[in-house]
């Protein structure tokens, strides 16, 4: 009773026995009730059957002779019998010879459900029969049997199973629950960081019970490891604390930390440095805006960023434009924008510091940024120029072209060759070369003023126009190639003071007609070019239809574009070309 009143674990094992072995009992005593009255159902059967066969030669002389005094004494004798409530015999036509008793009102067949009915053979004749007897089982009296039967096969089953439960838990008590209350008690004495140990009995050496003191050994064993080690733990984070705080007070990197509002709650001086007055006038101030507002230019992009390291991890590093200055702290108002290498770090703060939501760290990394910039600018860009370089030109191209396929738009091509340059360069020198490409570069922006317009030079004096929304069937691309031929004619003043003249091939390629890719088209443009410097030069000329590119079928060797107006001009242009030639 003491284990049961110290221990949930004992009761509930009592109450799990004694409930599995009351079902067990109930559906034994439903089975063997079953099973015993099935098995006196069949032997009052067959002790029906033996008693009609044991009357049926004496009863059927009986009723063959007419003797009835006979038959009412052998169905009397029958009807003493405990398993009979009544005797009938009938005969071969149904008619009642007899019956016991007497004053039954209703046949043995319609009486009860359990009863005989057997044929009485002819003394006389085998085959003929002389009657039927009937016997009628007292079917309470079966009843009774059974359900006597059923209860002693139940008991005597109940029986086993409580005995069995009653084994079970007294051996799970003594085996299990006693041994672990007695190691609870001694777990319980022993206090952390001591050097007293569970003992293990001898008959536990090799049972789960010994495994368990065991492992509540290793566990005291990793608790005072543990207890050791965190006092080391705690003199170390002290020693820690001090130099992180030197760390973060003399750090070169800016460190600064923000609540959850998002405001500034201290930085290092590194920090207060990169950011001005702005970390400054924050530092503490509950009441300031936002900090991310106040030092980034672009504060909704900073947001974003903290929402996906939110979701993906705590941490984001991004490269940030810083907001400009306005000069009323200690740094000056800058003209160029300035840049930061920031990593984000979000945290859950605890105790004192609970308020604090974001970690953040920053380099300056202007330097870098503009030398990025440069370089970028440089690899994309023709030096002498300023236009787009063949790498430039074929990647903002190609932009251009995929924009175009997108919305199922226009766009066109045009290659430029300057004629006459060779000349300039042989006449007066490569200076004066130069010279000819930075002006003939100008005129061609000054002809150009849509921003979606693309001017390049893939090398030499060659240059390559895209036109994005533009087909050589449009009126806007005729006027806009005759300009440029009319802009690339005119006499080139140069720094020696003498005056250059140079004219253009251009050839036209457009997307859908002669081409789906950026090297089709400049290689169509580039035909035409060629076609019109075997032709006469200074002309536009639009290339030959590609069959593959789904373009016209019924195409000229050389198309000129189709306008009045550029017809026109082009023919001034030619005569002027050709009077500075003579």
């Amino acid at each position: 009773m003491q284990l049961l009143s110290r221990g949930g674990l004992q009761r509930r094992l009592l109450v799990a026995v004694l409930s599995v072995a009351t079902l067990l009992c109930a559906v034994v005593g439903v089975i063997g009730y079953e099973w015993a009255y099935q098995r006196v159902d069949q032997s009052s059967q067959s002790t029906l059957e033996a008693l009609a066969r044991a009357v049926e030669r004496p009863l059927a002389f009986a009723v063959h002779s007419g003797d009835t005094a006979l038959v009412e004494e052998i169905l009397e004798g029958l009807a003493r019998h405990e398993l009979l409530t009544g005797v009938e015999v009938r005969t071969p036509v149904g008619n009642l010879v007899a019956q016991y008793p007497r004053d039954r009102a209703n046949s043995a067949t319609e009486a009860s459900s359990l009863f005989v009915t057997r044929r009485l053979a002819s003394p006389t004749a085998v085959r003929q029969s002389a009657g039927t007897l009937t016997l009628e089982a007292n079917t309470q009296r079966v009843t009774e049997l059974a359900a006597r039967q059923a209860w002693m096969v139940s008991a005597l089953l109940g029986s086993q199973v409580l005995v069995l439960a009653v084994v079970l838990y007294f051996a799970a008590q003594r085996l299990v629950s006693q041994p672990i209350v007695k190691l609870s008690d001694r777990l319980r004495q022993i206090t952390p960081g001591g050097t007293r140990r569970l003992r293990k009995p001898s008959r536990h050496s090799q049972d789960e019970i010994g495994q368990l003191i065991d492992s509540a050994n290793a566990l005291i064993i990793a608790s005072e490891t543990a207890l050791a080690s965190e006092r080391r733990i705690g003199i170390r984070m002290a020693e820690l604390e001090a130099q992180f705080r030197e760390i973060f007070e003399s750090s070169r990197a800016g460190i600064f930390l923000l609540d959850t509002s998002l405001r500034l709650v201290t930085c290092n001086p590194a920090a207060a440095h990169l950011l001005g007055h702005v970390a400054e006038a924050q530092s503490g101030d509950e009441a300031a805006p936002p900090f991310i507002d106040l030092v980034f230019a672009r504060p909704t992009r900073v947001r974003e960023i903290l929402e996906r390291a939110k979701t993906s991890g705590g941490t984001a590093t991004v490269d940030l434009e810083l907001a400009r200055q306005d000069g009323q702290g200690t740094e000056p108002t800058q003209s160029a924008p300035r840049w930061v290498h920031c990593t984000f770090s979000l945290r859950q703060g605890t105790g004192a510091d609970e308020r604090i939501a974001v970690e953040g760290v920053i380099f300056d990394i202007t330097e870098r940024k503009q030398a990025e910039r440069t370089a970028r600018y440089q690899s994309q860009h023709d030096p002498l120029t300023g236009l787009k370089n063949r790498v430039g030109t074929l990647k903002r191209a190609s932009q251009h072209l995929a924009e175009a396929q997108l919305q199922r738009g226009s766009l066109s091509v045009l290659c430029i060759d300057l004629d006459g340059f060779k000349a300039v360069n042989d006449s007066y020198g490569h200076q004066a070369g130069d010279e000819v490409l930075i002006a003939c570069a100008k005129r061609m922006r000054t002809v150009l003023r849509r921003a979606s317009d693309l001017i390049g030079r893939l090398g030499g004096d060659e240059f390559v126009v895209v036109l994005p929304g533009l087909d050589v069937g449009d009126e806007q691309l005729a006027e806009a190639a005759t300009a440029l031929l009319t802009a690339l004619c005119e006499p080139i003043a140069l720094s020696t003071g003498g005056l250059a003249r140079v004219s253009a091939c251009i050839g036209a390629a457009s997307l859908w007609r002669h081409g789906r890719d950026v090297d089709t088209l400049i290689a169509a443009a580039d035909q035409a070019m060629y076609a019109v410097k075997q032709g006469g030069k200074a002309a536009v000329a639009c290339a030959l239809a590609d069959r593959d590119a789904g373009g016209d079928t019924e195409v000229s060797e050389l198309e000129l574009l189709r306008r009045q107006r550029a017809a026109a001009a082009l023919t001034s242009t030619m005569s002027v070309f050709a009077d500075s030639e003579a």
